[in-house]
């Protein structure tokens, strides 16, 4: 299905992509410009809690006291930790930390590279999303920011095997968080029990991982439950668990709740995509991971655009002579969502880009429900009063 194209106003795709970067360029020049913007403090903490594994002190003192400057308190697993302190040994802190910024510099320029790469389609649709990423998450360092980078650059060319699968299981052992990531073997083609055994044996991989902190260096395990719970996962950030009715409810509802609304997303998620290439089902499967991240912050946004632009050119899709009227919907998100920077912008994102899952996944219900076809490729829409610029 094809949507019409009437030639109304038919900017370059590079244009559209980087007006709706520019918010990110203006934020990315006034912090670089801030004497205490708060660089890589996140990328320091990791390297002060490798000098504390080695000088045999506390991993998680709420006020780390570090040789090498100013960082925040340290609330990663003991893994981030001993890996630093090896290369620490190795390299010392300076040459460790030159190769830390380059490694994510490197890692997230690759994924940058990515998302203003496509065709033209695919640039409009993914622009109005770029308005998601935050300058102060690039540059504070965050280890998230690393891992979901990662990720995603072995999902898109690398492939889900069993490289991915080890890559998955890393992350959540450095940031438990990462064991939703578990979901995107769902989004492969082939047989279900196929899919549910990745997923299994991705889940086990973190929960051994885990099992074996608490049985063999208990007093880190011990401390880093009760930092993560003071420091980080009080913080639920614009997740559903942050949700003012939610937060007030007993820790057992609050997991009930979560686990029927993590069902329906992947159920959504796994709808919308059915019929997609597998390149975009992927696209979307990451997306809808990093939607069921129980404590979902504002540098968790760096590879949502890609599965969000695929779900949005269906819906314009599928809406034929309305599509156009999408597109508008998604760049009037967009403004909003910077007009609501901070917490309020990261609350519009979650909830828009929940809205269009659902919205994706009742639009694919209801096609296949008039028709019934092959899979398609997304690839061949086009963008309602977009499409004849050169």
């Amino acid at each position: 299905m094809r949507a019409p194209s009437p030639t109304i106003f038919s900017p370059p795709a590079w244009l559209v992509s980087f007006a709706f970067a520019l918010p990110f360029v203006v934020g990315a020049w006034g912090q670089l410009h801030k004497p205490s913007g708060g660089h890589g403090l996140d990328l320091r903490a990791v390297l002060c809690a490798g000098d504390a594994w080695l000088r045999d002190a506390s991993l998680y003192s709420t006020a780390p006291t570090c040789p090498f400057g100013a960082a925040m308190p340290y609330v990663y697993p003991p893994l981030l930790a001993g890996v630093a302190a090896w290369l620490q040994e190795r390299l010392g802190v300076s040459l460790e930390f030159a190769s830390g910024v380059a490694l994510y510099v490197g890692v997230l320029s690759l994924v940058a590279r990515d998302l203003f790469k496509g065709d033209r389609v695919e640039l409009l649709f993914r622009a109005p999303f770029l308005c998601a990423l935050t300058a102060r998450a690039l540059l504070s360092g965050n280890v998230s920011l690393l891992f979901h980078a990662a990720l995603f650059i072995a999902v898109a060319h690398v492939g889900v095997d069993a490289l991915t699968a080890a890559q998955k299981t890393i992350s959540a052992a450095a940031k438990p968080t990462f064991v939703v990531y578990s979901a995107i073997f769902l989004f492969l083609p082939g047989s279900l029990a196929r899919r549910l055994a990745l997923s299994g044996a991705s889940l086990a991989g973190t929960a051994i991982y885990l099992l074996w902190l608490a049985i063999f260096r208990t007093g880190d395990f011990a401390s880093w439950l009760d930092v993560a719970r003071r420091l980080g996962l009080a913080l639920e950030g614009h997740s559903l668990l942050a949700w003012p009715g939610v937060a007030s409810l007993p820790d057992g509802l609050r997991a009930g709740l979560y686990a029927i609304f993590a069902c329906l997303l992947l159920a959504a998620g796994w709808a919308a995509s059915s019929r997609l290439a597998v390149r975009d089902r992927l696209f979307v499967g990451v997306a809808v991971c990093i939607l069921l991240n129980p404590r979902l912050m504002y540098y968790d946004h760096f590879t949502l655009p890609f599965g969000l632009a695929v779900l949005a050119r269906n819906c314009a899709t599928a809406a034929e002579r309305l599509g156009g009227w999408v597109y508008a919907t998604l760049c009037l998100g967009a403004v909003a969502l910077v007009g609501f920077a901070g917490t309020r912008g990261g609350e519009v994102l979650y909830v828009g880009a929940l809205a269009l899952v659902a919205a994706a996944a009742a639009t694919e219900l209801n096609t296949t429900g008039l028709t019934r076809g092959p899979s398609r490729r997304t690839g061949e829409a086009t963008v309602p009063n977009l499409r004849e610029a050169p």
